[in-house]
C-alpha cells in the first residue's frame, strides 16, 4: 500500500507541476494581449526580433520565439 501512496503523490506533484506551468503561461498570454504595438515592438527589439508587422504577427512572433516559456 505504502507503494501506490508514493504512486499518488508523485502523479499529484506533477499534475500540480503541470497545472501551475499552465497558469504561468496563461498569466504571461494576458500579459503579452494586455500590451500594446509599442510595447510589443520593444520586447521583440530586446530579443534581436524583427519588428514589422500587424500586433497579431508582433505576438505570435514573440510566442513562436519562446516568450510564453
Amino acid at each position: 500500500a505504502h507503494m501506490a501512496e508514493n504512486a499518488a503523490e508523485k502523479k499529484a506533484a506533477e499534475q500540480a507541476k503541470v497545472a501551475a506551468e499552465q497558469e504561468r503561461q496563461a498569466r504571461l498570454r494576458g500579459e503579452l494581449d494586455a500590451m500594446n504595438v509599442a510595447e510589443l515592438k520593444d520586447e521583440l527589439k530586446a530579443a534581436g526580433l524583427p519588428v514589422s508587422g500587424k500586433k497579431a504577427d508582433l505576438k505570435q512572433r514573440l510566442i513562436d520565439n519562446g516568450w510564453l516559456n
